[in-house]
């Protein structure tokens, strides 16, 4: 009987060990956490971060990609058919830059390209059709996806010099413009292209009023060259992309979209 008493006594002393052990280590976890996110309020951010800075946001950062990863919930039939016509959109544009073999580039074939922001994969899926071999990451790729992978473009989980080349054409969404410029730098191969799409109307309630657009692409471009990136050539195309009514939305979106051309001219990239 005594055997047993103290046996009980044992597991009873080793649980509460354990459960305080785990609460310490639940504690370290989320004091980590918080560093991390005082560092990243530090960061030189995009406008879209100074725009959660002033809604009294305390972590932007944590803001932020709850914000964005909020989005497709928020708005899904919208999400969808925008994913549709921008397959179309992208199958449109990179056909035209094949053919007229601008930047001297002649085929996707068998090249690997990574869509960073890819929403629901349109782009991934246009650049499947041209040949590619691509993928993507978004903060929110919807459920069992077989084009988009869950992923932030500012820490990217892809090991140096992976890919050929990279497209983005969510570049008003972007944090910190600096650290998003790195990542592509480094997941890139040398002479490889990063394709950076950017629109008149960057301004919706995903992204800060100022973000990169045509208007102020400029300092884009400056910040990429800080970055190990060449800007080679633009692309200027027209899109008008079509809702049906039960959308509840204005029925046609005319884009005039501008796709910057860079080259990653680095072996190591830039810290």
């Amino acid at each position: 009987m005594l055997t047993y008493i103290f046996i009980l006594v044992l597991l009873c002393v080793s649980l509460i060990l354990f459960e305080a052990f785990n609460y310490k280590s639940i504690l370290i976890g989320n004091d980590n956490l918080r560093r991390r996110l005082e560092i990243s309020s530090t960061r030189t951010i995009s406008a879209l971060g100074e725009w959660l800075r002033s809604s009294s946001e305390s972590d932007t950062y944590a803001a932020y990609i709850q914000k964005q990863s909020s989005k497709l919930n928020s708005l899904p039939q919208k999400v969808k058919h925008i994913d549709i016509e921008r397959q179309r959109q992208v199958i449109q544009e990179f056909r035209k830059i094949i053919d007229e073999r601008i930047g001297n580039i002649d085929s996707l074939q068998g090249k690997t390209m990574i869509c960073l922001g890819a929403r629901l994969g349109g782009e991934v899926r246009a650049f499947k059709t041209l040949g590619a071999i691509a993928i993507g990451i978004d903060l929110n790729p919807g459920k069992d996806s077989m084009d988009v992978l869950a992923g932030d473009f500012h820490n990217i989980a892809f090991p140096d010099n992976s890919f050929n080349y990279a497209y983005s054409n969510v570049l008003d969404h972007i944090f910190d413009v600096n650290r998003f410029a790195g990542e592509v730098c480094r997941i890139m191969i040398k002479d490889g292209f990063f394709f950076a799409t950017v629109y008149p109307d960057a301004n919706d309630a995903w992204s800060g009023p100022g973000g990169v657009s045509s208007g102020n692409k400029n300092n884009f471009i400056n910040i990429m060259a800080k970055n190990g990136f060449e800007r080679i050539t633009e692309v200027n195309t027209e899109y008008v992309m079509k809702f049906p009514a039960h959308l509840k939305l204005k029925s046609s979106w005319y884009q005039k979209i501008d796709t910057i051309i860079f080259k990653q001219t680095q072996s190591i990239c830039p810290k």
